[in-house]
């Protein structure tokens, strides 16, 4: 099972206990997005949040974009979708690890 990506603060030196800055995990992470959903995208991915679960030494970064609508979204007049994807990427390696949507809010 995959460790649960929470939101962690991140305060003074962190950089010099992490493997990568967060710099380098936003490319990993947009890289990989773009190219898993390819010519799906309508925009570009757009950084919504990002953070480090120190525990499993794990980025996690949301992302946001438009996709091409699918066959069902067309019938019912909707030419295109906000989704909203968390990449995870591994602060050792440096590895994209999964895509998944972002679990809403409770209201």
């Amino acid at each position: 099972m995959l460790p649960k990506c929470e939101p962690a603060i991140l305060f003074g030196m962190w950089r010099l206990v992490n493997n990568m800055d967060v710099k380098q995990a936003v490319e990993i992470a947009r890289s990989y997005l773009q190219e898993v959903f390819g010519n799906e995208l309508m925009s570009p991915p757009r950084l919504e949040e990002v953070w480090l679960d120190e525990d499993s030494g794990v980025w996690c970064l949301t992302f946001g974009f438009y996709r091409k609508p699918d066959d069902l979204t067309k019938v019912i007049g909707t030419f295109s979708t906000y989704s909203y994807k968390v990449v995870r990427v591994d602060d050792k390696t440096g590895k994209p690890l999964s895509i998944k949507d972002r679990e809403r809010a409770a209201a």
